[in-house]
């Protein structure tokens, strides 16, 4: 991960040609105790700060190889921390660069060159361009705020713990470093990241990092900041997985959990269409035995179906299809791990006049499928120029 972020930020080493490892401050301490920052300030990687847990501070570790147990609880948390932003940060690295080479590729589908040849040119380019981002989005998937400042926020939290165990002046100078990493490195890849929530909590200004500062100070304000960024993110999260749970239909689905097939899924329609994954052709499934377990992740998932609340009014039961009191297996599926078919057991609310109860799953979502192409082929034809 950190050749990734590493790579887009040419951050320095601290260590010289000749294998010298040297600190990155001018010499000189501030007013407040911490030292005057250099134009070179920044961690180039996870090494370079838990290396000098375990050696900067110790040298006799460094010279035996050998860290004390407390050191070594130290660098595996702190390195866990950091392995761990930096992933979530390079997904909005990488999502941003797909949207900037999407813009790029388009514009120059757009512009006008002097001849073939150089559109052709710049069009590769772009497309090249875009492909790289592309891979890069698909290889570190879609970023996720929260996850993302509670990455951040565990990482300062894993060096303050530590930094409670040192010297004065010990503890400035890895506290240092973390605020630098942070705020150099880190933090300026995720957008919004300083910005409050209007009416909970205030934005936190942003300091300059060569300028002297107060390190300690300066890193429990960005451990509240990104503990209350996270956790207004996680309120506003459950705020909205309740308002799908008070949706008249799904509310319903939820009362009679117990009453519906334990071997049974359920999928909601929205005027007459089913609510499916992305751009599939399969519904959003909730299987009936999650919904005893709650409204999240490890239960009925509602977070899926934040957005449409307001449009959900119809929802369809299945179960499995039984023939002689065994499940029926679907043809083609591998013996040792069978798939059973399923069938329509019951229907509520607003739902299509050809649903009806006893059809097999295949059917419907091949029915489905079937209105949906019909929809996008009418649509297309309204949009056709004439």
């Amino acid at each position: 991960m950190n050749q990734d972020i590493n790579a887009k930020d040419s951050l320095s080493n601290f260590t010289t040609a000749e294998g010298v490892k040297v600190l990155p401050f001018n010499s000189g301490p501030a007013a407040n105790g911490t030292p005057a920052l250099g134009p070179e300030v920044r961690l180039s990687n996870i090494e370079d700060l838990t290396d000098w847990i375990g050696s900067d501070l110790k040298p006799e570790c460094a010279r035996t190889d050998v860290l004390s147990p407390e050191h070594l609880r130290a660098k595996r948390s702190i390195e866990s921390a950091v392995q761990e932003a930096e992933l979530e940060v390079n997904r909005f690295a990488a999502s941003r660069d797909w949207k900037i080479a999407k813009q790029n590729l388009q514009s120059v589908r757009t512009q006008e060159f002097a001849n073939s040849a150089e559109c052709a040119a710049a069009l590769e380019e772009a497309q090249a361009r875009f492909a790289s981002a592309d891979d890069e989005v698909r290889k570190f998937g879609a970023p996720k705020y929260a996850r993302t400042t509670k990455a951040m926020r565990n990482y300062a939290n894993a060096v303050l713990d530590y930094a409670e165990k040192l010297s004065q002046a010990e503890r400035i100078e890895i506290v240092q470093r973390t605020v630098i990493d942070l705020e150099g490195r880190l933090m300026p890849k995720v957008d919004n990241i300083y910005m409050g929530v209007n009416g909970r909590m205030e934005a936190l200004p942003r300091i300059p990092l060569k300028q002297p500062f107060d390190a300690i100070a300066r890193l429990h304000a960005l451990e509240r900041h990104l503990h209350g960024r996270s956790l207004h993110i996680d309120m506003d999260q459950e705020a909205r997985i309740q308002g799908v749970a008070n949706n008249s239909t799904v509310r319903g689905v939820l009362e009679r959990g117990h009453e519906l097939p334990q071997d049974g899924a359920i999928f909601f329609l929205r005027s007459g269409n089913v609510v499916r994954c992305g751009n599939g052709s399969i519904p959003i499934m909730i299987d009936v035995p999650r919904l005893a377990l709650g409204l999240g992740k490890e239960g009925a998932g509602l977070f899926r179906f934040i957005g449409q609340e307001n449009e959900i009014d119809g929802a369809v039961v299945i179960k499995l299809k039984i023939k002689n009191g065994k499940p029926i297996p679907l043809k083609g599926s591998d013996p040792a791990n069978p798939k059973y078919a399923k069938e329509v057991c019951e229907l509520i609310g607003n739902t299509p006049e050809w649903l009806r109860v006893g059809m097999t799953f295949g059917e419907v979502v091949k029915r489905f499928s079937q209105v949906r192409n019909l929809e996008t082929a009418d649509a297309a034809e309204v949009e056709k120029p004439t």
